[in-house]
């Protein structure tokens, strides 16, 4: 994580780069990439041009088969980020509350926990959806659940959690609903 927030403050900055900072940012993601410390693919570009693209170190260190530009990347938890923003903006412009709860907000929980949990919680991470990754019938059919409708409807199935005490309570399945 330290790792990506790094980056995400160079590419920030690199937007002011000149060619020189340019060189010296490709010196330092050349040293990253030769101490294992990143691998992946950096773009700089401004709105005409790209300025730096560049790959460094494996998609697959088993296979050793390297990162190519288009290489797609699992992001993971960075989702978590952008939609925790994008709460916050819809907060500000007082469409959403943070004490909205989850029965309000999408109704397709039935249980104890989905009139107490809410934004705020989604968001604090105190409490949490069930883990769809556990449930049999995702893993044997996981292309069937690629909308967010699908993921929903299986996740509407599994129990709430709150003050994270169970450690199936992972917060991907919370994200993607506040995201919805």
């Amino acid at each position: 994580m330290k790792t990506v927030l790094l980056l995400l403050i160079l590419l920030i900055q690199a937007s002011i780069f000149s060619q020189d900072n340019l060189k010296e940012l490709d010196n330092l993601l050349n040293d990253a990439g030769k101490l294992d410390l990143f691998s992946g693919v950096v773009l700089v570009a401004d709105k005409e041009n790209v300025q730096f693209l560049k790959t460094f170190g494996y998609a697959d260190w088993e296979n050793q088969t390297k990162n190519l530009t288009d290489t797609k990347f699992n992001i993971g938890s960075i989702g978590k980020l952008f939609t925790q923003i994008l709460i916050a903006q819809l907060i500000q412009e007082g469409k959403l509350n943070l004490t909205d709860n989850l029965k309000l907000l999408y109704p397709l929980y039935n249980n104890e926990y989905d009139e107490k949990i809410t934004v705020k919680h989604l968001l604090g991470f105190s409490a949490g959806l069930g883990d769809y990754f556990m449930i049999e019938e995702f893993e044997m059919h996981p292309d069937n659940y690629r909308s967010v409708d699908a993921l929903l409807s299986i996740i509407k199935n599994s129990r709430c959690y709150m003050n994270r005490v169970h450690p199936e309570s992972i917060q991907t399945p919370a994200m993607l609903c506040l995201a919805e």
